[in-house]
């Protein structure tokens, strides 16, 4: 019978995204795993095979941290603009992990398919569109200008280019 583990699934995926949110993506390494859980680094292969799995779950409890971003801003008036500035902050809080989502590159991406596949897509037009009395076309145009600004902002305030305050 192999030995228990030191430490729980749950407690590697915590330590894993501490390292990725001080050094990014690339920090989660099996070196510095075994490190901040004082344990050999094979042993944190005892809940995944591979650090790719690992860094996959970093990338999953990011995008529900992002998530709690966002629906906060769903709940501001009008959502639209909630929506845009918890985009924003996100990045300004939380930069490494704002690179892990949305700072990476993928070959398979057109511009549509990223923000649609955020998640929040569907609820963002129907508030745009019910808040501005619009049609859904112009509600998807206004809320792909949208996006593409706050990104702009977010991606100068994660990388330290520019420093910007909430209001």
């Amino acid at each position: 019978m192999p030995p228990k583990p030191k430490f729980t699934k749950e407690e590697l995926i915590k330590v894993a995204l501490e390292l990725a949110r001080e050094g990014g993506i690339d920090s989660v390494v099996a070196r510095n795993l075994g490190k901040k859980l004082n344990t050999a680094p094979s042993t944190i292969f005892t809940h995944f095979d591979s650090v790719e799995e690992i860094r996959k779950a970093v990338v999953e409890a990011s995008r529900k941290l992002y998530n709690a971003y966002v629906e906060e801003g769903l709940r501001m008036v009008p959502p639209l603009k909630g929506f845009g500035v918890q985009y924003i902050r996100f990045a300004m809080e939380e930069p490494n992990l704002y690179s892990v989502l949305f700072m990476q590159k993928r070959d398979d991406y057109k511009y549509l398919d990223f923000i649609v596949d955020e998640g929040h897509y569907e609820k963002v037009i129907s508030e745009t569109e019910e808040t501005f009395q619009l049609n859904r076309q112009q509600a998807e145009l206004v809320y792909q200008n949208l996006w593409a600004y706050a990104h702009g902002i977010a991606v100068m305030s994660a990388t330290g280019v520019c420093a910007f305050s909430l209001e």
